[in-house]
């Protein structure tokens, strides 16, 4: 994979008229490769000044004979050229492509078109079957032998999908600030959750350990402009037993107990009947004073 990334590289940036071939034994990079020790490359002319020819003019320069390339290089070339026919025999296309560059899965195939990741790599799976199809130069009765989708092409499309997504975090700060964001979002939605008036919390003090926190009830909730609780005042008993009162954010409060959702709904709708019977109440007092 590194030699066709760098031979990609080379195409895009010259021509092949630009190419040029050194020699084994003019080449300084392969000095090292044999094994030459310290002491010697010390002394080694081709190390510190290259092959002699390059001081001199161009038409100084060794010359080689283009040769064709070997099953070697054909491969690390990865260049395919396969003939496709229709099924009448009458049509023949020739495609040559050389695979220098990946495939972004999300430029053929929509995910969010897919209800479920087993749709979404049942249809990649085909996709990529009709792709080797193309490749080897199957006919078309040979490509109807095979109709189920196999186990082992659901992994390859489920391990490219991978891949593609893998490729979209660029780099370890992209990384850092997605998880960053999620992390936060967490943070809001488990706070506003478990955190309420009332509620006993743990303080966190980075000048204490954990065992010796102290202890607070939370007093008022703070909103911020976008509606997320993300504040608080707590009361906090004083050492001359005086109660203080202080805003700290939610991310360093820690209820004592958990409630679960069972609980809050409950509380809910017991507040929920509370303003109904006291609305109620309300009415029947106005038709009574009038």
């Amino acid at each position: 994979q590194f030699v066709e990334n760098r031979l990609s590289e080379i195409r895009e940036l010259s021509g092949v008229e630009c190419w040029r071939h050194v020699p084994g034994k003019c080449n300084p990079a392969d000095l090292p490769s044999r094994g030459v020790r310290l002491e010697d490359l010390a002394d080694n002319s081709l190390w510190w000044n290259g092959p002699t020819w390059l001081h001199e003019s161009e038409e100084h320069w060794p010359q080689f004979k283009n040769a064709e390339p070997d099953e070697a290089a054909e491969k690390e070339m990865k260049l395919s050229e396969r003939s496709l026919a229709t099924s009448d025999g009458s049509t023949h296309v020739s495609v040559t492509q050389v695979q220098n560059r990946r495939i972004n899965l999300e430029l053929l195939i929509d995910p969010k078109r897919y209800s479920s990741s087993l749709k979404l790599y049942r249809v990649t799976a085909l996709v990529v079957r009709f792709v080797k199809i193309l490749k080897h130069n199957c006919t078309a009765a040979d490509s109807r032998q095979r109709k189920r989708i196999t186990t082992d092409e659901i992994k390859e499309a489920e391990v490219l999908w991978f891949q593609t997504v893998q490729r979209t975090i660029i780099d370890g700060r992209k990384f850092s600030q997605v998880q960053r964001e999620q992390h936060r979002g967490s943070l809001s939605v488990t706070k506003e959750t478990y955190i309420n008036i009332g509620d006993v919390v743990s303080v966190h003090d980075e000048n204490r350990s954990r065992a010796k926190w102290r202890l607070a009830r939370v007093h008022e909730l703070i909103r911020s402009t976008d509606g997320k609780i993300r504040a608080a005042i707590i009361r906090i008993a004083g050492d001359s037993k005086k109660s203080t009162y202080i805003r700290r954010p939610v991310q360093k409060l820690f209820p004592l107990e958990l409630r679960n959702e069972h609980t809050q709904q409950d509380e809910k709708e017991d507040r929920r009947s509370r303003r109904k019977a006291a609305i109620v109440g309300e009415i029947k007092r106005r038709c009574v004073d009038k």
